[in-house]
C-alpha cells in the first residue's frame, strides 16, 4: 500500500492510494495509467455538464430535488437512445405502404414525442430499466404506441 501523486491529463494533481503488490511495478504502471486519466472531479463535472446541456433543450422536471437530479441523469443517459428509435421509426412510416402500418407507425411517433415531453420524474425513474437497450426501449414504446393506437 503506498500513496502516489499523481498529475492527470487535465492537469489536475491528486493523491491515490495504490494497493497491491509491486513485484513487477504494477503500482508505477497503474500511476501511469491513471496519469493518462482525467480526474474525478472533472469526470463528475463532465457527467454534470452533459446532464445539464441535455436537459437544458427538454421539458423542466416535477417533483422532489432528488427525483429531479436522478431522473435528469436516468433522461440524459436515454435520450440519444430514444431519438434513435425515432429515427428508426421515422424511416419504417417512409417506407410504409400499408395505412394500418403507417397509423401504428404515428402512434409510435405519439408515444415517443409524449415520452421525450414527459414532465414527472416519475415517468423517467419508472421507465429507467427500459433504456438499458435500445431493444427495451423499442418495446416499451412499442407497447405505449399499441396503447394510443386502441385509444384512437
Amino acid at each position: 500500500m503506498a500513496n502516489y501523486t499523481v498529475t492527470h491529463a487535465c492537469g489536475h494533481t491528486k493523491e491515490h492510494n495504490i494497493t497491491g503488490t509491486n513485484v513487477r511495478n504494477e503500482r508505477e504502471h497503474k500511476a501511469a495509467w491513471l496519469a493518462e486519466l482525467i480526474c474525478s472531479d472533472c469526470k463528475d463535472k463532465a457527467k454534470q455538464d452533459k446532464i445539464n446541456t441535455t436537459n437544458a433543450t427538454l421539458v423542466q422536471l416535477s417533483g422532489s430535488p432528488k427525483q429531479i437530479d436522478w431522473a435528469n441523469a436516468i433522461r440524459a443517459n436515454a435520450i440519444q437512445h430514444i431519438k434513435k428509435v425515432k429515427e428508426q421509426v421515422d424511416e419504417t412510416y417512409a417506407k410504409a405502404e400499408d395505412r394500418e402500418q403507417q397509423s401504428r407507425l404515428e402512434c409510435a411517433l405519439q408515444a415517443i414525442d409524449d415520452l421525450i415531453n414527459a414532465p414527472n420524474s416519475k415517468t423517467w425513474i419508472d421507465a429507467k430499466d427500459s433504456f438499458a437497450s435500445l431493444l427495451k426501449t423499442y418495446r416499451y414504446l412499442e407497447g405505449k404506441a399499441l396503447e394510443i393506437y386502441k385509444n384512437k
